[in-house]
């Protein structure tokens, strides 16, 4: 913490671990890449209107992924949003 900070403001989530956040005040991004992912963010939407999340674009994962043998971390998801 003392390089990096105590606290998440912006935190990429995988399938694993759908809609996880530790304080309201995160934007948690969600990837969603198969059509029951979809499903399953459009239904968490409706419960939590109030909860700052949002889905990470299906095209946003194909330019992360399409050069990668195997899928991408959710950090090196954070650095190409970064960029």
């Amino acid at each position: 913490e003392e390089f990096v900070g105590s606290k998440t403001t912006v935190r990429f989530v995988n399938r694993l671990h759908f809609g996880f956040q530790e304080r309201p005040s995160e934007t948690v991004l969600q990837q969603v890449t198969t059509p029951e992912a979809l499903k399953q963010f459009v239904q968490l939407k409706k419960e939590t209107p109030a909860q700052r999340l949002f889905m990470v674009s299906p095209e946003f994962h194909g330019h992360v992924s399409k050069h990668l043998a195997r899928p991408p971390t959710n950090g090196l998801y954070g650095i190409m949003f970064a960029l």
